[in-house]
C-alpha cells in the first residue's frame, strides 16, 4: 500500500535558529540516504511563501510503501531527528498518510465502505 510521511514545523525556537538549520541539513542528508537505499521512493519540501508562517514554515512530504516508511520511521536515526526538530521548531507534527495512487485508494474506499456496512450505514 502506497502512502506518506508528513512532516509540518513552523518558525525556529527563539535562540536556536542556528541549530535548526543544522539539523535540517541533517535531515536532508538522511532522506537522500534513506531514498538511496530504496526506504524511500521521493521527498518533497516547500516552504511558506505567503501568509502567517509562525505556526506553519514549512512541509516535508516523503512518499513510498507505507510498510518501507513505517520502518524507516522506528530507526534510531530518525527517531533521533524527529526529536531534534522537536526542540528547535514550533509546531513540530508528523502524520502519516495512505493514499497516492489508485490502488491504494480503491483499497481504502472499499475498506470504508466494509466498515458502513458493518455498522450498518450503508
Amino acid at each position: 500500500m502506497k502512502g506518506a510521511i508528513l512532516y509540518t514545523w513552523g518558525v525556529a525556537v527563539r535562540g536556536r535558529e542556528k541549530q535548526s538549520l543544522e539539523v535540517f541539513a541533517q535531515a536532508m542528508a538522511h532522506t537522500d540516504a534513506q531514498i538511496k537505499k530504496g526506504a524511500y521512493e521521493s521527498s518533497a519540501v516547500f516552504f511558506v511563501n505567503s501568509g502567517d508562517s509562525s505556526e506553519l514554515a514549512g512541509i516535508q512530504l516523503i512518499t513510498g510503501d507505507i510498510e518501507k516508511l513505517r520502518t524507516a520511521r522506528s530507526e534510531e536515526a530518525t527517531l533521533m531527528l524527529e526529536l531534534l526538530a522537536g526542540q528547535i521548531v514550533e509546531h513540530f507534527s508528523v502524520l502519516e498518510l495512505l493514499g497516492g495512487d489508485d490502488e491504494t485508494m480503491e483499497k481504502l474506499i472499499s475498506m470504508v465502505v466494509a466498515t458502513h456496512a458493518e455498522l450498518g450505514l450503508a
